[in-house]
């Protein structure tokens, strides 16, 4: 009978084994803009596609107040001029730099550890852009390539595949539409590391 459990013991140790050895954790991002209307996905899958979490949703619009702070372009359509805000205000990027820089800050040794095995199986950013003079969009458009480039060199180690971003003007239209896809895959083995991590290091230190 005490073999029995033994075996049972090491089978279930296999079991346990194989899964930290060669399962992993998929983390999918959708976002889609078209004037107007937006879209947001987040899905997360493990352990062959048995476990998945889905959150699909209209995205919360991140216009600014008028009169608000923020970063605008405005553009003239025929007779009707139209504001377009791209960003939320400014008090509300800061809050929220703040509150993420403060995490980081406490759980850098997991976040960190975690960054360093992760693996980015897809990156896909498409923009379409225009103020309705040929100028501004320009400018526009030269800032939003320094972030692609910004976030590429971070990105590049972790990429499986090539990314495919691009940014296209609309120089004298007003328009912005803009999809990203991104695909991250983490092994779980790596994420119980993390936690283990910040189980003895609750402090970041």
């Amino acid at each position: 009978m005490s073999y029995l459990w033994v075996l049972i013991v090491l089978t279930a140790v296999t079991v346990v084994w194989v899964l930290l050895a060669f399962s992993r954790v998929l983390f999918r991002i959708e976002y889609r803009r078209r004037g107007q209307e937006e879209w947001f996905l987040l899905e997360v899958t493990a352990l062959w596609g048995l476990f998945r979490y889905r959150i699909a949703q209209p995205a919360i619009k991140p216009g600014a107040a008028d009169g608000a702070s923020g970063v605008h372009f405005e553009a003239t359509a025929g007779k009707n001029p139209e504001r377009y805000t791209f960003f939320a205000n400014f008090q509300a990027l800061f809050s929220m730099f703040y509150r993420v820089s403060r995490r980081l800050g406490r759980y850098k040794r997991p976040f960190f550890y975690v960054w360093r095995r992760m693996r980015i199986m897809r990156f896909e950013w498409h923009t379409s852009l225009g103020t309705g003079d040929p100028a501004t969009t320009g400018v526009a458009c030269g800032m939003l390539w320094m972030v692609i480039d910004f976030l590429l060199n971070c990105f590049s180690p972790f990429l499986k595949t090539p990314a495919s971003v691009s940014v296209n003007p609309s120089f004298f239209a007003p328009l912005f539409g803009t999809s990203l896809h991104v695909a991250v895959a983490i092994d779980l083995r790596h994420l119980l590391g993390a936690g283990i991590s910040f189980f003895y290091h609750p402090n970041g230190k």
